[in-house]
């Protein structure tokens, strides 16, 4: 299902027309950010080498963040939110282009890597705790082995990437981007982490289901706009942009969903079948 957000973006992004402006407004962001993010897009158009997933991400958490009542709340947050998650894509991609080149050793690079994602899964677990309004040092003992749990798990899989990458170098005639889709999966584990954080701080806090810019599947759409306690969330597992969602349709692949503190009523009833 195409959203009309998603298809006002392409479209600005392609040149074709941009009223991309009108389009975030009505979904509630301020007119300011609203125009200061079409001109963005504007900049980084396919006539110009910009990447489309990059101007749909930017838009979606605008919109995830900046409409409503969490319009202060995005003023802060967005800009953090996407400068850190820039820098730690910088750092893998690094590490990454250190092995295509041959100027990192395997050892150097997977440290390097698993120095990235243990600073930025722990920056994306305090971020996660801001939105509920928590400190880092408010982080109690259960949490902290949640985050420990989730650094592991990414850092399992740097070794087994390492390897891969050393048979795919610019001397064996390999394009360095056919590496980057791999990079992604923990930059996308970055969000996976904000969420989980969100849901086990919250406690008591009313969380909602919120989509992102994305093709929605039907469990998603299902739980958009449900409204529940950040410890529901959290007991019975469901959350957005975790891999492998069993509960998901789209397995939390290139989920754009996310979790959001909310003034509105707790849902009744029974939660939708998933997935």
């Amino acid at each position: 299902m195409n959203s009309p957000l998603r298809a006002a973006v392409r479209y600005a992004w392609l040149g074709w027309r941009n009223d991309l402006v009108d389009t975030l407004t009505g979904y509630g962001v301020d007119e300011h950010r609203a125009a200061a993010l079409a001109s963005w897009v504007a900049l980084n158009t396919q006539e110009h080498g910009g990447k489309l997933s990059e101007c749909l991400r930017e838009c979606n958490d605008l919109v995830a963040f900046g409409g409503g009542t969490h319009v202060e709340f995005a003023e802060a947050q967005l800009e953090e939110q996407s400068r850190r998650r820039a820098d730690f894509r910088l750092s893998l991609r690094a590490a990454a282009r250190g092995i295509w080149t041959g100027q990192l050793s395997a050892n150097a690079a997977r440290n390097t890597m698993l120095l990235a994602i243990h600073r930025r899964y722990t920056n994306a677990w305090h971020e996660g705790m801001r939105r509920v309004g928590l400190k880092p040092e408010d982080m109690t003992v259960v949490e902290a082995m949640a985050l420990n749990t989730a650094i592991l798990s990414a850092g399992r899989h740097v070794t087994r990437f390492v390897a891969w990458a050393e048979m795919r170098t610019r001397a064996d005639g390999v394009l360095l981007r056919t590496l980057w889709p791999r990079v992604e999966t923990w930059i996308n584990g970055y969000d996976a982490v904000v969420n989980r954080a969100t849901a086990m701080a919250g406690k008591d806090e009313k969380l909602e289901w919120r989509l992102g810019v994305a093709e929605h599947c039907s469990s998603c759409l299902r739980l958009n706009g449900k409204v529940k306690r950040a410890s529901w969330w959290a007991s019975n597992g469901i959350l957005p942009r975790q891999p492998n969602a069993s509960y998901l349709v789209c397995r939390g692949f290139n989920c754009k969903c996310v979790l959001l503190s909310t003034e509105k009523p707790l849902s009744r009833g029974r939660m939708p079948k998933l997935p």
